[in-house]
């Protein structure tokens, strides 16, 4: 299958020191009642030393050039040692996998894999590459799994990807958040958590992506990790 570019540049332009910031304000502004629950809450900040290694290794592994939003993430957090996929009790794992155990959806929920290897998809639909309010939850479709790679887990059968199939002009891979029930996709890894940090701090409503007008009235968020945006 051939790669499709979203033909436009991501806008990233952050870097390991302002996700460390961002990571940070995220935490600290959690409501008590959702900290149990946050993608972010084991994660902490004494990176490794040679962490690039594993990074390079990893991406040996899978055979791609992760993105620099992903790979400036992992360099400013350091995520505990999780569980392999392999294991029994990684059903119940929730968080950010460890770097040597991200992996291709077929290999981290295989049954996952085969239902949503199964769903429609139309390549050449333009409303595709919409995103931000935009989005369209009529193009929900999947059938690129063998594209799809699992960073974290939010809950049974909920994960957060990066989809390998599509990238920008500066190689920022579409990351999407799948439930059993839809699947939500961002430009890219920075807006998605962007994204999930003013619905976890309940900032936004938690229904589809929020604007941009909406994430730039949150001093922490707007205008970090992403510049000038194309999307709404």
């Amino acid at each position: 299958m051939r790669d499709l570019l979203i033909g436009k540049r991501s806008c990233y332009a952050g870097n390991p020191g302002e996700w460390k910031i961002f990571i940070k304000n995220w935490k600290e502004k959690i409501p008590l009642e959702h900290s149990e629950y946050s993608i972010v809450k084991d994660i902490s900040f004494n990176a490794p030393t040679n962490f690039d290694d594993k990074i390079i290794d990893t991406e040996k592994r899978l055979g791609i050039l992760l993105p620099d939003s992903y790979k400036d993430f992992l360099r400013a957090i350091t995520i505990p040692p999780g569980l392999h996929p392999s294991n029994e009790d990684f059903f119940d794992f929730s968080g950010f996998l460890n770097v040597n155990y991200i992996d291709w959806m077929g290999g981290i929920d295989g049954d996952y894999f085969n239902v949503i290897q199964g769903f429609d998809f139309h390549e050449n639909e333009g409303e595709y590459f919409s995103y931000g309010v935009d989005f369209s939850f009529d193009h929900l479709s999947t059938g690129f799994g063998d594209f799809l790679m699992v960073i974290a887990k939010i809950d049974v059968s909920e994960y957060l990807l990066l989809n390998t199939k599509f990238h920008s002009s500066d190689g920022e891979f579409e990351a999407a958040y799948l439930t059993p029930s839809s699947i939500v996709r961002y430009p890219n890894f920075a807006e998605m958590m962007r994204q999930f940090a003013a619905i976890d701090c309940s900032l936004v409503d938690n229904i589809g992506p929020a604007s941009q007008i909406s994430l730039n009235k949150i001093d922490w968020i707007g205008g970090k990790l992403i510049s000038d945006p194309w999307w709404r």
